[in-house]
Parts: structure tokens; C-alpha cells; sequence
């Protein structure tokens, strides 16, 4: 990255669910986003060993993608921004144009870099003084100094779009009302990644809507003991064992349940269901079972009945987890 200064790198694909590498690949991600910045600020330190500093000065910016969000550390979630990529996030239709007609984004770049060859000191000469203007007026909104700045990077970014439009000879109408929906859609995305910053472990946030869910409607009933969940395994999401104080359920059922209940509550929820399952027992809220290999299945399969595979979920270790985290929801 330190070879590439001044330039948008894209790492694709960055999230890994599989055991031997998440953890690695973590620590990766985490490298990488405190590794950029302009050398003003003091060195990041490296999460594995803070008596070293992770490059000082690297001039990107990094958009990583994946299948679900990274379970990072605070400061380094209250360093990047987080878009979730769904159904309602933009109009496919709106790209058909160009994929039909594949020389418009080169003409595009070559206007832009016309653009920058004439208007780019006038631009260079205002950045720092918008900058600090603009995260000034962000901080009414946003109390998170870091997505305040963020936010003044993007307002300025639109600026320089807005002129760039302008210049082309676009009508100003309709850049004005652009320009307008683009300053929403900062705010929006930046209120949403302050909340994000502090917002439950995926963990506690499928436990807390789970709980929150079961017994609720059609779909989420619990039985009370095994013996009635055999008599009818289709009308049960799973079963209660109460001797050993355990829930045993359905896990796609269970994770579709929390998807929707997060939909609902306007909660993200970005982690898939298999990093869920692992995440649960590594942390003690879910039964695991070794494996000859020595490896872990974060599943049981059930002994009889249609034998099909439940998450064994620890009600008194939840229950605690749960009241410890009252007024957060």
C-alpha cells in the first residue's frame, strides 16, 4: 500500500468465515485500516504488538469489500465507514445505460482529468480551509469527531462533482437536486456508522433479537420439552431442555428471525449465519462438539426425529449476558 500513494485501492472480497484464516484475516484488516493516513496524526500501533507502529503515512483510500462486516475493534471501527449493500441501496436500472454503451465512462475520465488540469489548483487552494469549515458544521450532527471529518471529506468530494457537472454543462437544476440528495445520503450513511461504532457484538445483538423473538408469532415457538417437540417438529422452531437449562434450535431458522427483527428495529446485522454459529460457541454462549480431527462443530445433531442438525444454545450464560446489557438495546 505504502507503493500507492494518493490512489483508491480495492481489496475485494477481504471477509473470510473459514476458521483456520479468519483470524489471520482479521488482523489483516486491521493493518490495513490503521495503516492510512496523512502522517499529521501520531503512528497507529499494531494490534498484535503495540510496541511496533504500522507505516505512518499511507496516502489511500481502501474500500474493502465482503460477504458480512468485520467483528473490528472500536477504534478501528470509528476509522472507517461501513455501506451495506442491499436490495433498496440503489436502482440496477440506472447502470444499464452504461453498460450498454461501454465508451461513456472513458469519455467521463478524460473530461475529469481535463477538468482537474484546468480548475485543480483553485480546488487545492480551498481544501484545507472547507475541510475544517465543514466538520465545524458536522459536529452538530455528529458528536464522533472522526465521522465528523469523514463527512467533510465527502461534502467536499461532492463539492468538486457539483463543479464538475457544472463545467461539463449539465443543467443546474437538476445538479442542485442531485447535490442536495448526496448531502442527505452523507449524513444518513454517517449517523448510521456512529451508531454502528457503538453498537452490540454481533453476538449479543442475535441473542438479544432471538430472545426478543421467540414465542412471538407462527414460526418462533418454542416447546417446552423434547417430548413435545418430537410429536410435532413442524410446529416448533426448536425446544427448551430444561434439566440442562438449554434451548435447542433450528439455527436457519434462528438466524432468519434475527435477520427480520433487525430489519424491523432498522438494526444492521452483516454477519453470516455460519460466523454466528462459531462466534456463539467461541464465546461461550453455545454448546460446541469436537470432532475426531480435533476441529469444532457448532452444532448437535438431534438423536431422533428427523435427526437434523440445532444450535444448543446456554439459557443461564445468555440470561446474564442479557442483563448485563439492559438500557443498550
Amino acid at each position: 500500500m505504502s507503493m500507492l500513494p494518493d490512489t483508491l485501492v480495492c481489496i475485494d472480497d477481504f471477509s473470510n468465515t473459514e476458521l483456520a484464516s479468519s483470524k489471520k484475516s482479521l488482523e489483516n484488516a486491521e493493518d490495513v485500516i490503521r495503516a492510512v493516513g496523512d502522517g499529521v496524526f501520531p503512528v497507529k500501533m499494531h494490534v498484535k504488538d503495540f510496541s511496533k507502529g504500522v507505516r505512518e503515512s499511507v496516502r489511500a483510500t481502501v474500500i474493502l469489500t465482503g460477504e458480512e462486516s468485520l467483528p473490528l475493534g472500536t477504534s478501528s471501527q470509528y476509522r472507517i465507514v461501513t455501506l451495506p449493500i442491499e436490495k433498496e441501496t440503489f436502482n440496477g436500472e440506472a447502470l444499464r445505460h452504461f453498460q450498454n454503451n461501454l465508451e461513456i465512462m472513458p469519455q467521463y475520465f478524460a473530461l475529469y482529468i481535463q477538468y482537474l488540469t484546468e480548475r485543480g489548483r483553485i480546488i487545492s487552494s480551498y481544501v484545507s480551509q472547507k475541510i475544517a469549515e465543514y466538520t465545524k458544521e458536522f459536529e452538530q450532527e455528529l458528536p464522533v469527531r472522526r465521522f465528523a471529518e469523514t463527512a467533510a471529506f465527502f461534502k467536499l468530494q461532492t463539492d468538486i462533482l457539483y463543479d464538475f457537472a457544472i463545467w461539463c454543462g449539465v443543467n443546474k437544476e437538476e445538479v442542485s437536486r442531485l447535490y442536495n440528495v448526496l448531502l442527505q445520503n452523507i449524513i444518513l450513511t454517517m449517523t448510521r456508522n456512529q451508531v454502528k461504532g457503538t453498537q452490540l457484538k454481533p453476538t449479543l445483538l442475535f441473542l438479544y433479537a432471538l430472545w426478543q423473538s421467540l414465542n412471538s408469532s407462527q414460526g418462533t415457538i418454542l416447546a417446552e420439552s423434547k417430548n413435545q417437540y418430537f410429536k410435532d417438529e413442524s410446529k416448533f422452531i426448536g425446544f427448551h431442555d430444561k434439566a440442562e437449562n438449554l434451548i435447542w434450535i433450528k439455527p436457519n431458522e434462528a438466524y432468519s428471525i434475527v435477520r427480520k427483527y433487525c430489519e424491523k428495529e432498522k438494526k444492521s446485522f452483516l454477519v453470516q449465519s455460519a460466523t454466528i454459529k462459531r462466534l456463539l460457541v467461541e464465546e461461550g454462549y453455545a454448546e460446541g462438539n469436537l470432532q475426531k480431527n480435533g476441529g469444532m462443530n457448532y452444532v448437535h445433531r438431534l438423536s431422533q426425529g428427523n435427526r437434523i442438525y440445532m444450535l444448543v444454545l446456554k439459557v443461564e450464560e445468555i440470561e446474564k449476558a442479557l442483563e448485563s446489557i439492559q438500557g443498550e438495546c
